[in-house]
């Protein structure tokens, strides 16, 4: 019984682990991603007298419900804030310093209650945890001094579930009792195998489009990376849906959601099951395209915004009638041999993003990163390119 409740505990006390490490690693991504784009809007707007005003407006643009974000100086002197803030006995606070000036910014959030995602699961397991402890009680407490190997199996099995690496191979137990009670072992294990796939899609995968989150891909864009010096480099795309905002203005936001969802769909069918394609947030969509020659990118790129005009451009969404909308796009090569980090290559392809916003009047939405030159960059796509729209 004993063995049973630890197990139960430790799987509790695993759950509650996983969680605090999914929202510090979330929030510590999101404000180093808000950091970066700070940088770049502070390095864009240096010595304009509507620096301040410029970057309220960006916060506001970057807070989600619930967040809030504060630029400092060094001193700690607050240049700019968004959000609501948390109570203080609530609140989680992660900084980030800025790279071109003195200061740092600031998200502060709720911090997540103990399993409040996933009280349900909790549950479950400890149900079928609590059956399964008395039936390994039931059983130990007849045969304890005769059977131990059987108790003892019984044991490694009931660890191996929590683990999740169960396998009902071992030899035919000796007891009645235990042989009856394995298939129950083997059926929790299969409960928590499920749900600890369902928990790991969950936290890669994003809500509104079902596409890979920003988590992913951040780590399949590193493992690109690794890769690239001992196969064909990945490719990476930046796609922007020109006219997101005007949407969600004109005619709210549940018709930007099913826009957002029909633009998942349209790269879903258009992409290899062997690609990644991520939403990284708002109307922001990018791809890592594995194994293309580097001529035929731009076809392919430019056969799929031909795609998305043909299928996806003029929609009809819900009540909102015919929406009109359209794609942009910028790549990079995912190559140890041209970037020194993932995040350069990155940067490339954003640039080259923003160019092709900057030429889609003259009916180029496509453009590739360009070469690299010292002591030269161009603004980034997302924070000067949506000034443009």
């Amino acid at each position: 019984m004993a063995l049973a409740s630890a197990g139960a505990y430790l799987l509790v006390l695993d759950a509650q682990r996983t969680e605090t490490a999914r929202f510090e690693a979330a929030a510590g991504s999101r404000v180093r991603s808000a950091g970066r784009v700070v940088d770049r809007e502070l390095q864009a707007t240096r010595g304009s007298q509507s620096r301040d005003a410029e970057l309220q407006r960006l916060l506001e643009a970057l807070t989600a419900p619930g967040e809030r974000l504060v630029v400092a100086a060094g001193d700690g002197r607050t240049i700019a804030a968004a959000g609501d803030p948390a109570s203080a006995d609530t609140k989680a606070r992660f900084t980030h310093p800025l790279t071109g000036a003195e200061g740092f910014v600031a998200l502060e959030l709720p911090r997540p209650q103990p399993l409040a995602r996933h009280g349900w699961l909790a549950a479950m397991h400890l149900a079928v945890l609590g059956m399964a402890a008395l039936l390994v009680y039931l059983a130990a407490r007849r045969v304890a001094t005769l059977f131990t190997g059987d108790v003892g199996r019984i044991r490694r099995a009931l660890v191996d579930a929590r683990n999740g690496v169960f396998c009902a191979c071992e030899a035919a137990p000796v007891i009645r009792e235990t042989t009856d009670l394995l298939p129950d072992i083997a059926s929790l294990a299969a409960a928590l195998q499920e749900s600890r796939g369902a928990l790991t899609a969950e936290s890669i995968t994003d809500p509104l489009t079902g596409l890979y989150n920003r988590r992913y891909f951040d780590i399949m864009l590193t493992h690109a990376f690794e890769q690239s010096s001992r196969r064909p480099a990945t490719y990476l795309v930046m796609l922007d849906l020109v006219g997101f905002r005007a949407v969600n203005k004109r005619h709210g936001r549940h018709t930007g959601d099913l826009l957002l969802e029909e633009v998942a769909r349209f790269l879903r069918e258009h992409v290899r099951r062997s690609d990644t394609a991520a939403r990284l947030g708002d109307d922001r969509f990018a791809l890592l395209l594995n194994n293309v020659l580097p001529d035929a990118m731009v076809p392919w790129l430019a056969e799929l915004l031909e795609g998305f005009d043909a299928g996806v451009r003029r929609a009809e969404l819900g009540d909102a009638g015919r929406i009109d909308s359209a794609l942009a796009a910028g790549f990079a090569p995912v190559d140890v041999a041209v970037y020194a980090t993932p995040d350069d290559a990155v940067r490339a392809a954003d640039q080259a993003l923003y160019r092709a916003l900057q030429a889609k009047s003259r009916g180029s939405r496509l453009q590739p990163a360009a070469p690299r030159a010292q002591g030269h960059e161009e603004p980034a796509a997302s924070s000067r390119a949506r000034a443009t729209r």
